[in-house]
């Protein structure tokens, strides 16, 4: 094996070297926060392809966000040499889903150029075909909660129903049903996919096509499965047609009381159906090297409460002693948001003001965290509010992701006048671009336009770039620096619009180079521009971290990531745990996540938590979050 593999293996915990010690049996590992899962699994990874060289077989490296991946394969990069690295895949569901379609979706209707639908725009599409389906029938109904209906039958695998006969729907569920099939005709006459689709349709090829799926059994046949709690049902089930042949080998690792994505079809309960259906060899790694003696002993006291938790599951246990006074503080019954805010905020400027880059601010909702990210603005500190984006904002790198997705798919009107329109706006058109059919003439009504100029970009030289990256195959990610080269742009102030800031512009430059990059390494040094459009769609535009500035973050976004220290706010009941599970008609799992959720929060820490709540949250007075109870604080 690789010096540098054989390096990394010893460096392990007696433990963490026991789940490399597989044979061809499935295995689930079930990690620990902070329990060294990803190294483990990394080397998993690079162990099973080092052993056998002579074996010209590859390895799908699946898991759940792209910044994941990315962490994934620089680990590998240090473990294996270029070539044998070129024999590991490590990718997203969503994003192999993508692949596969794009080779062989023509079985299910799925042309190569495919366009994928970002979260908003699947919104409104579903929102659109509900409205009119309501209109048509006569029926008053929440074209959201029939929204809601299909997209949970399509992360349950429910396909779409033939035309409904005579007979009226009589709800929204049934109503939901219907909808789903208009809804699945829309993207099937836009040549379009949601995120739920990727899975679904890859699904269905495997399904129907049984020399499809013997093929990527082939290619793959050891596959190992990051976060494995996340998975929906849908993705639980193309997993199963991937390794349920003689030869396969599953390799996952989970925590299942790190599940808190179940507004999205995950489930505490994966877990438990994994060992039910392919009885794995268990492996336990509960000690955690991330989280302080004291944090442990909250997290441990704080999730036994769960009622749906697996008797056989013990607790978290430290890798070291007791660390010291003030690891753990929490602070509870300031007078509103306002005073909590403050009090954190007189912190930040002493206790961490030599540090503000290692600090972590947690919350439950995203209004909370603005009005706090507010609030420091005020203080003069520097913090970034970290949130999912599926599209750029700023006008300049809006207009650079259509270009591309109008470049890839020719004849897709929606991209095209979306194109168009934000053409138009940037370069202030008037009368805008309209009645285009396909980008050629787009690009030919720019053409004769030959004095217009935004900032000291011209028109006609911006037509003659988009042609020359995106046609011609120069890179897509040179459009940025092309474009300030080509304008020659004494500053990026020029190239804003709208009040828009430079900060702004140059964050989503940064992200936008990263992507890039990000694509690369998945889809090779020079994909097509079907595929680079397509997982531009699937990448998140949040923002990357900036050094020496205080992160905000809903805990959602937050999994994975670590700090040294961490503040959780907004510790009253209704704030977190949220309201909406506290219903008396809510379902006693909702509860079950939200505490899910704090553990996920605490388990951030490596050197201090601080954890805060009000009497008071927008006016309305609150009580103690049941969380601190329950953890004895």
């Amino acid at each position: 094996m690789p010096e540098a593999l054989d390096r990394a293996i010893a460096e392990l915990s007696t433990g963490q070297r026991a789940a490399l010690q597989s044979s061809e049996e499935p295995v689930l590992i079930r990690a620990a926060p902070g329990s060294g899962k990803t190294r483990v699994l990394t080397c998993a990874v690079a162990k099973k392809i080092a052993q056998r060289p002579e074996l010209h077989h590859r390895i799908l490296a699946l898991t759940f966000t792209n910044q994941a991946a990315d962490e994934m394969r620089i680990r590998l990069q240090v473990l294996l040499d270029p070539q044998t690295l070129r024999r590991v895949l490590v990718t997203t569901f969503h994003s192999f889903g993508a692949t596969v379609l794009r080779h062989h979706g023509s079985y299910v209707g799925v042309r190569p150029d495919f366009s994928v639908l970002s979260s908003e725009r699947t919104s409104q599409l579903l929102l659109d075909v509900a409205r009119g389906a309501t209109r048509t029938a006569g029926k008053v109904m929440r074209a959201e909660r029939v929204g809601n209906v299909v997209l949970t039958r399509l992360k349950n695998l429910n396909f779409p129903r033939p035309k409904m006969a005579t007979e009226p729907p009589r709800d929204s569920s049934d109503f939901g049903i219907e909808v789903h099939r208009l809804f699945d005709e829309a993207l099937e006459s836009m040549n379009a996919l949601d995120f739920d689709s990727l899975i679904s349709r890859t699904y269905r090829l495997f399904q129907e096509q049984e020399s499809i799926r013997g093929l990527y059994q082939t290619i793959f046949p050891y596959i190992f499965v990051d976060e494995f709690q996340d998975t929906t049902y849908a993705q639980y089930a193309l997993l199963g047609y991937l390794v349920r042949r003689p030869g396969r080998q599953v390799f996952v690792v989970a925590d299942d009381d790190q599940t808190i994505y179940g507004w999205n079809g995950a489930s505490a309960l994966r877990v438990r159906q994994f060992i039910d259906d392919y009885a794995p060899k268990v492996i336990e790694l509960t000690y955690s090297y991330r989280a302080p003696p004291e944090v442990i002993s909250l997290a441990n006291a704080l999730i036994r409460n769960n009622a749906g938790r697996g008797a056989e599951r013990g607790g978290m246990e430290p890798s070291e002693g007791r660390s010291g006074d003030e690891v753990v503080r929490a602070f509870w019954g300031f007078q509103n948001e306002r005073d909590e805010f403050e009090a954190i905020i007189a912190e930040l400027k002493t206790r961490h003001q030599d540090h503000l880059g290692s600090v972590l601010i947690l919350g439950r909702t995203r209004s909370l965290l603005g009005s706090f990210k507010e609030a420091i603005d005020r203080a003069g500190l520097p913090a970034s509010l970290r949130e999912r984006k599926d599209e750029f904002r700023s006008s300049l790198m809006g207009m650079f992701e259509w270009t591309l997705h109008a470049a890839a798919t020719q004849d897709d009107p929606v991209a095209l006048s979306e194109f168009a329109r934000r053409v138009s706006t940037f370069f202030e058109l008037s009368p805008p671009i309209v009645g285009a059919t396909n980008l050629d003439g787009i690009l030919h009504t720019i053409d004769d336009d030959t004095t217009l100029r935004s900032g000291d970009l011209s028109l006609k030289a911006f037509a003659s770039l988009i042609r020359t990256v995106l046609i011609s195959g120069v890179k897509p990610e040179t459009l940025v620096s092309e474009t300030v080269r080509l304008g020659s742009v004494p500053s990026l102030s020029a190239l804003c619009r709208n009040d828009e800031s430079v900060e702004l512009l140059k964050e989503e430059i940064a992200v936008w180079r990263s992507i890039c990059s990000s694509i690369r390494a998945t889809a090779g040094e020079l994909p097509d521009l079907a595929a680079f459009s397509q997982e531009m769609v699937m990448h998140s535009k949040e923002q990357l971290r900036t050094a020496g500035a205080v992160t905000l973050m809903t805990v959602h976004g937050a999994k994975g990531l670590e700090a040294d220290h961490v503040y959780v706010v907004g510790l009253s009941e209704d704030e977190f745990p949220l309201y909406t599970s506290l219903r008396p008609d809510a379902s006693p799992e909702l509860v079950e996540e939200e505490r899910r959720l704090c553990f996920v929060a605490i388990t951030r820490a490596k050197k201090s938590l601080t954890l805060t709540g009000a009497k008071s949250y927008r006016g309305y007075d609150k009580i103690p979050s049941r969380f601190l109870g329950e953890m004895g604080l």
